[in-house]
């Protein structure tokens, strides 16, 4: 589990270094990525990524798409297996829309890598055709 608020910052916002220390690039590369690579490698044994948020006061926008966002549109990672990973845990009824706002990111950036990836190989078998 990434106890959000007390592993990483109560305030987290920005997306990269330049607009602050606890940012969703760092969140990403820090804390996300590392635990599903060891869910994906097999080094532990859980079988999902508890993202606790009851402890952030606030979460700014560009935090969260660049955070869950980025996932897919940044790492080198296999979306399909890493996304259903990911729970979000709250109890508090006030962070509900950060929850459905980190739900609207990770499906915006895989439909759009979908879309990318579905360009990418019509282009091949054009190319291939001419």
């Amino acid at each position: 589990m990434i106890d959000m608020a007390r592993e990483f910052s109560p305030y987290p916002s920005g997306r990269v270094p330049d607009d602050g220390e606890f940012n969703g690039q760092k969140f990403r590369r820090e804390y996300l990525m590392p635990a599903i690579v060891k869910i994906l490698n097999g080094d532990i044994e859980d079988t999902e990524i508890v993202i606790d948020i009851d402890g952030v006061r606030v979460f700014g926008s560009s935090f969260l798409e660049e955070a869950f966002g980025g996932l897919v549109r940044e790492d080198e990672i296999d979306s399909l297996r890493a996304i259903p990973l990911l729970r979000i845990k709250r109890t508090k009824a006030g962070l509900q829309m950060y929850e459905d706002d980190i739900k609207d990111h990770l499906t915006t950036a895989l439909e759009a890598a979908k879309r990318s990836e579905e360009r990418r190989v019509g282009k091949e078998c054009r190319s291939r055709w001419s």
